[in-house]
Formats: C-alpha cells, structure tokens, sequence
C-alpha cells in the first residue's frame, strides 16, 4: 500500500472537491430547472397532505423576475383558525409565496462533490457514493419543496393574522435560509459514504 503524507491527500482532497463543485454547479445551472419541474408534481401532494385546510392552486417556476422562482398560491379549503381569526373558503381569496429555484438544489450541489472527494478504497465505491448522494439528493428535493412553500405559506398566515405567533414549520424555515441546506447536504453526502462504505465491507471477501 502506497503512503501517501497528509498534506497530499488534503490537497487531493481539495482538488477533487473543486473541480467536482464547479462541475456540479454548471449541471445544476443547466439542468436544475427540468429537475424541479418533475418535482413539482409530487411536491403538490406534498404541500396538499400537510394540511387538509390549504390546498395549492398554482405550483409552478416563475419566470417573471430575473431569478426564476418555484411559486405557489394557495387558498383555505376548509375553515382554519390563525391566531383569533377564523378563516374560511370562499373562493376568492389566496396567498402566494415563491423562494429562489436555486436555492432547493443546494443540498444536492454540496452532497455530490463532497462524496465524490470522500476518500474511497477503490473508483467503484467513490461511484456508489456519488450515486447514492445524487439519490439523496433527489429525494430531499422532493421533501424540500412542499415544506418549504407551506412553511412560506403558514409564515404569511401567521404575518397577516397572527404576528405574534410561533409555530415549527416557521421555525424550521428560519433554520433552512439560515444555511440549514448547506448542513444537510454535508450531512447527505457523509449518509452517503457511510451507506457505501458499508456495502463494500460486506461485499469484501473474508
């Protein structure tokens, strides 16, 4: 086995780290777009079984405004109690929120290039691991979006009717634009590593 001293592999480490994350964010630049757009679908049964009481109308990317947006307006479909109001449908009243499109991928555009630079025994584990935070990814994406709107949603409620209100969802919002998605795609990219380092070690011969 080859020994290889610390400040190479760090400085391996940080080369292979760069170049993956400059070649992440030009995929995610190019193809982030159709990537929510397939999202949205499942992401609008998602915001609906948050709560019964608000159902999406619009679930779309905005391209109004010079940073495309994922836009949602919903409306009240069964009466709802925000503090001391009492809201009710009547088909004619509805909140909308949007958050930047880009900046749902960031969990995906931290997790895959830490996992490709995650030290690995051999090319075909560092390729589960890319695989598997790209899978992830996805699917914290998939997760993301419905929460963060409704999170959007419940915040414009709680703004409007009860601003002294403090709910979890809101909190969490807080959490994720807090840099909260950065942690998670750390986080991904180690569950990752660990997931495929484990199967490697249980495909290896003893």
């Amino acid at each position: 086995m080859t020994y290889n001293p610390p400040r190479l592999e760090a400085a391996r480490f940080l080369a292979t780290l760069a170049t993956c994350f400059a070649l992440t964010v030009s995929l995610a630049w190019l193809f982030g777009q159709r990537l929510v757009e397939l999202a949205l679908p499942v992401a609008r049964v998602g915001f609906d079984a948050i709560d019964s009481r608000i159902a999406a109308t619009v679930l779309d990317i905005d391209h109004s405004k010079e940073e495309r947006t994922i836009r949602v307006r919903a409306t009240v479909t069964r009466p709802l109690v925000v503090g001391q109001r009492a809201l009710f449908p009547n088909g004619q009243e509805w909140f909308q929120s949007s958050m930047p499109m880009l900046a749902m991928l960031i969990p995906l555009v931290i997790a895959v290039p830490l996992a490709a630079a995650w030290p690995a025994r051999s090319h075909a584990v560092r390729c589960v691991q890319v695989a598997l935070a790209l899978a992830l990814g996805v699917a914290w994406l998939f997760i993301d979006i419905p929460l963060t709107l409704f999170a959007f949603t419940w915040s414009a409620f709680e703004s409007a009717f009860d601003p002294e209100g403090d709910s979890m969802i809101v909190a969490w919002l807080a959490l994720m634009n807090a840099g909260g998605r950065f942690a998670a795609g750390a986080l991904l990219a180690v569950l990752a590593c660990f997931i495929a380092q484990r199967l490697a070690d249980r495909r290896a011969p003893r």
